[in-house]
């Protein structure tokens, strides 16, 4: 047996990224960009004492499946659970920009995930990565460019990486492969044991694992442990692709609402099950399952709130009354704090308002709300502004939520809001309160712009918890933080890295700044471009390179 046959039979868990590449790709097509002789890694692990790698643990570039030209980013999960850092991100943004700008585009774009989601160590940069690499991702498939996740590696994909893949034009996993938001060890860590043992594996697997995602529709495809059979499966899923626009969306908020309706509170995958009537190892579900039951899935405007709840809408009231903004109508929110209704300026103009407040954390039924509501205001008011307030503790901790598929949900509001930008409505992100890790990446990274209260506080983790997940020490983390905007939580790293623009109190300041970003009267006028990122040197010269292999 041949080398290539070897890889090809040979287990995908097992492979390394380059393996993998070499078995998906026709033989000898492959051309990495950036390759390992360039020496692309990041500058900030040698302060913490790691050595980096010379791919920062991705490896990109073009090739051939079945003579169709494809890019390729593969990361290595051997290498820092394959996150997403600062280097990292950069080469996986400017490969996905590159294929809509250069001159001739792929027929597809593969990305074998394998990560653990954003690199600790370089908190903010990798984060904020997630979030443009998810824009860009979506800027190829409207581009009419399908975008593949492969996912069946030792890091499995879990936190920014999970998103990624929910926003892909479509997914394969196999049994070793495992998705979710918060992994078990990070629900034990913040709820508890009682929440989630982490070392109970079969549940685990449950939860999260290949099967479990493929049956409850996170997956499309559900591939045996080869390349061959990846290979095979990406084949598939590139004739397959849906488009980009909003009547795909609008079908997956229906298939959301519907599950959460059918089993919303189901702990574990043998009582999906039980409940779907279905035994154990039966992978292919209609969507007919779940669209049956989405219409009873509705949520009143103005339930009884949470005390919290109502406190920050008094807050989001007073913000944005008796001034440029005025509130048009009804307010509402709902008891997950997810709030809505309309503003108009002083010149008349209307102003959707959508947000999760209250520190509210971002669950399923918040979710299938917000997806619903931005679907609803695409679809009515083209064009209109769209103001997102923000003020959640993240993404739900919740063993429930995961099986269910949070990741999903998470994601598909991300594309929605992405979407309404594609379409012509201008979005800005309000940031009131706390905003932290998925959550922060759906509504906050997601806008054209982001305009935060002084006391704002945005993070990925608080520096105890990562501590406790890096197992670094914590007065090292504190230190390295004194120095660098890459890993300090808080509003001004934010700022310092370009994920927050402006900084202004609540008052006639903000009113009148709103109302020049958001107003019918400057649509026709660019938002001005964020502050320079670290990493923009990096993501234009890997364009280049894409647009010149």
């Amino acid at each position: 047996m041949d080398l290539s046959a070897t890889i090809l039979a040979g287990s995908y868990y097992e492979s390394s990224a380059r393996e993998r590449l070499a078995g998906l790709l026709d033989p000898g097509s492959f051309v990495e960009i950036l390759p390992p002789t360039e020496r692309c890694r990041s500058p900030h692990l040698a302060q913490f004492g790691i050595a980096g790698a010379f791919d920062d643990g991705i490896v990109i570039g073009r090739g051939l499946l079945d003579g169709r030209a494809v890019l390729v980013a593969a990361q290595e999960g051997a290498f820092l659970g394959g996150t997403f850092g600062e280097v990292h991100g950069a080469k996986l943004v400017g490969l996905l920009r590159g294929a809509v700008s250069g001159a001739e585009r792929p027929a597809a774009i593969l990305l074998l995930l394998d990560t653990g989601g954003v690199r600790l160590q370089e908190a903010n940069a990798g984060e904020i990565a997630v979030g443009d690499a998810i824009v860009a991702l979506l800027e190829a498939r409207a581009a009419g460019i399908p975008v593949i996740a492969l996912l069946g590696g030792r890091s499995v994909c879990f936190g920014g990486g999970s998103l990624v893949a929910a926003c892909c034009s479509g997914r394969a996993i196999s049994e070793p492969g495992r998705l979710g938001v918060s992994g078990p060890e990070v629900i034990e860590t913040t709820i508890g044991v009682e929440e989630f043992d982490a070392r109970d594996r079969p549940l685990v697997w449950r939860i999260f694992g290949g099967r479990t995602r493929h049956l409850l529709e996170g997956a499309d495809l559900y591939a045996d442990d080869t390349t061959s059979a990846f290979r095979t499966a990406a084949v598939a899923l590139i004739a397959e692709a849906p488009a980009f626009h909003a009547p795909h969306l609008r079908h997956q908020t229906v298939n959301h609402a519907g599950r959460v309706r059918a089993l919303g509170g189901l702990r574990d995958a043998t009582e999906v099950w039980q409940r779907l009537s279905l035994p154990p190892g039966i992978h292919d579900v209609s969507d007919d399952t779940f669209r049956a039951v989405a219409a009873a899935h509705h949520r009143p405007r103005g339930d009884a709130a949470p005390a919290a709840a109502t406190r920050a809408q008094a807050f989001a009231l007073t913000t944005l009354a008796d001034g440029a903004l005025d509130w048009q109508g009804d307010s509402w929110i709902t008891p997950d704090g997810v709030i809505g209704g309309a503003v108009r300026t002083e010149q008349g103009d209307a102003i959707a308002v959508i947000g999760l407040v209250g520190g509210a954390p971002l669950g399923l039924d918040a979710c299938v709300t917000l997806s619903r509501e931005l679907a609803a205001i695409t679809a009515e008011a083209p064009g209109r502004p769209i103001l997102i307030l923000v003020d959640t503790i993240g993404q739900k901790m919740s063993r429930s939520d995961e099986l269910l598929g949070l990741s999903q949900a998470i994601g598909h509001v991300a594309q929605s809001i992405v979407l309404a930008r594609q379409h012509g409505h201008r979005v800005v992100t309000l940031l009131v309160g706390k905003a932290a890790a998925a959550a922060f990446i759906a509504l906050v990274l997601m806008a054209e712009r982001v305009v935060a209260l002084p006391e704002a506080e945005p993070a990925v983790l608080s520096l105890p918890v990562i501590a406790r997940v890096t197992k670094m020490p914590l007065a090292e983390l504190e230190r390295v933080s004194r120095t660098t905007p890459v890993l300090a939580p808080g509003l001004e790293p934010m700022r310092l890295l370009g994920a927050v623009q402006e900084v202004l109190p609540a008052g006639p300041t903000l009113k009148r700044r709103l109302e020049t970003l958001l107003s019918a009267a400057h649509l026709d006028q660019p938002i001005p471009v964020p502050a320079a990122r670290p990493y923009r040197a990096l993501i234009t010269r890997v364009q280049s390179l894409v647009a010149s292999v």
